[in-house]
């Protein structure tokens, strides 16, 4: 039967593969149905996983969207008691933000997931995301007018963060298997009424396919050809990435690359290049629409001087090469404000920044009213009233002596490269700010990364930044 429970052993064996032996993971439990089912199933399979060295968390985001969320998260945290697990209830405090609530709340909640996986030392964060989503996910797409690799839904595994993964054990389960298992444990759930609320696309979908079912063999072959569309297209993307000639990313963040090896790319690979670099440099949380990369891709594959901004995103090419660095735009990247008790966190998607000073905050630079066009974009340490108490070290030279170095490091590599299967890539190059000298960045400023079948990647620099770097004019 389709929707037979899920037994302890076969719990087991769905969380197995996404748990290295001796590490650590945070399961991402709300009480619904599905994400109770991770938990209880993970709950029976600790034992066989301690034996491992494998050690699980439990954490549930309280995003304050509904009256009933602080009950529901500590109901949460006794079942993990009753799992024998530890719990951990993250609060957001953004729930008033508008507009896109639901965009900025997804976000949220991952940001917080990473964060207590950070804390806990874990590298992988695991949902309960199972086929019926993967299907709506599938469909959804299809009706915006998606096409190809696009078409192929959420990943197994993909990159959350720096060092870590989100893994979803149950892609390939049926969600009325989940909730069998539930029942047959005699345990209830709790149901979200924005699963059902016709408001939202995905509540009307889902209302649909429970009316008039799907072809669930079309459905599987279709994600399967997007799948494999989508694994060829990073192939040849990886391909271009390892004979890509002085491509760089600076430790300020910025993207360096040959303008003629873009022009020379196949233009679906130089437009999803393209995409990446955008979306990593300029620290958005979505790529730029297609349409728009096109338009951009074209005026550089036409070569000579090209400047644009994009998602964030400032462009020059010149000289046979492009440049690609933050916007400061009409207002700079946001304040960030640390949860209290965090030493972690993370600037305008583009560094991790470990800071000392508990009743700081982190800026751009550029509010102050300080830095160049790229210098404008680093983050800086202050208090209020803008006393500067830690930068970013490119940004020593233009404070007073003794101001302490940030210990900032750009995540821009990580976003370049997500999800690819890069055993080792050489990013060259240091971002040159101003009248710095170039020198060779090592492992001291390198990023390492978490690869979904374990391997690590590691992307190093070791030579001097292109003449690009002159449109960088200095500042005050």
């Amino acid at each position: 039967m389709s929707d037979r429970p899920i037994s302890a052993g076969e719990g087991l064996a769905l969380l197995r593969p996404c748990l290295a032996p001796g590490s650590r993971a945070v399961l991402a439990v709300s009480g619904g149905a599905d994400s109770l089912a991770l938990l209880v199933l993970a709950g029976e399979a600790a034992p066989a996983l301690a034996a491992l060295g494998v050690s699980l968390s439990v954490a549930t985001v309280d995003h304050g969207l509904r009256r009933e969320s602080a009950d529901e998260a500590r109901f949460v945290a006794k079942m993990a008691a009753r799992c024998g697990l530890p719990h951990t209830i993250l609060r957001w405090d953004g729930a008033g933000a508008a507009p896109n609530l639901s965009a900025r709340a997804r976000e949220a909640r991952y940001a917080l997931l990473a964060e207590e996986a950070r804390a806990r030392g874990a590298g992988a964060v695991l949902t309960a995301h199972h086929r019926d989503d993967q299907v709506e996910t599938h469909l959804l797409a299809a009706a915006r007018g998606a096409t190809g690799p696009r078409l192929a839904g959420m990943r197994p595994v993909r990159a959350l963060a720096p060092g870590l993964v989100l893994a979803r054990p149950f892609l390939g389960v049926p969600a009325a298997r989940l909730r069998r298992s539930l029942s047959a444990r005699g345990l209830r759930w709790v149901e979200d009424p924005t699963n059902s609320d016709p408001a939202y696309a995905r509540a009307r979908l889902r209302a649909r396919l429970a009316a008039q079912g799907f072809d669930e063999a079309g459905i599987a072959a279709a994600l399967a050809r997007a799948g494999e569309e989508r694994a060829q297209a990073e192939r040849a993307l990886v391909r271009f990435l390892r004979g890509q000639a002085g491509l760089s990313v600076g430790e300020a963040g910025d993207i360096r690359f040959s303008q003629a090896a873009f022009a020379a790319a196949p233009l679906c690979v130089a437009l999803d290049f393209l995409a990446r670099a955008v979306t990593a440099a300029g620290g958005s949380a979505q790529p730029a629409s297609r349409e728009k990369i096109a338009r951009l891709g074209g005026r550089l594959r036409g070569g000579g001087i090209v400047h644009a901004t994009l998602g964030g995103c400032r462009l020059g090419a010149g000289a046979g090469a492009v440049a690609l660095s933050r916007e400061f735009g009409r207002r700079g990247p946001d304040v960030v404000r640390p949860a209290p008790g965090r030493r972690h966190a993370v600037f305008d998607g583009r560094f991790d920044v470990v800071h000392e000073e508990a009743a700081a905050r982190i800026e751009a630079f550029g509010r102050l009213g300080r830095g160049n066009a790229l210098e404008a974009t680093l983050p800086v340490v202050t208090q209020e009233g803008g006393r500067v108490l830690a930068a970013h070290r490119g940004l020593l030279r233009k404070l007073p002596k003794g101001t302490a170095v940030l210990a900032a490091t750009q995540r821009v590599g990580w976003r370049l490269l997500a999800d690819l299967d890069i055993e080792e890539a050489m990013l060259t190059g240091v971002g040159q700010i101003a009248a710095n000298p170039p020198e060779p960045v090592g492992k001291k400023w390198g990023d390492h990364y978490l690869h979904p079948d374990g391997r690590g990647v590691e992307i190093d620099s070791a030579t001097a930044r292109n003449e690009v770097t002159a449109q960088f004019q200095d500042g005050p």
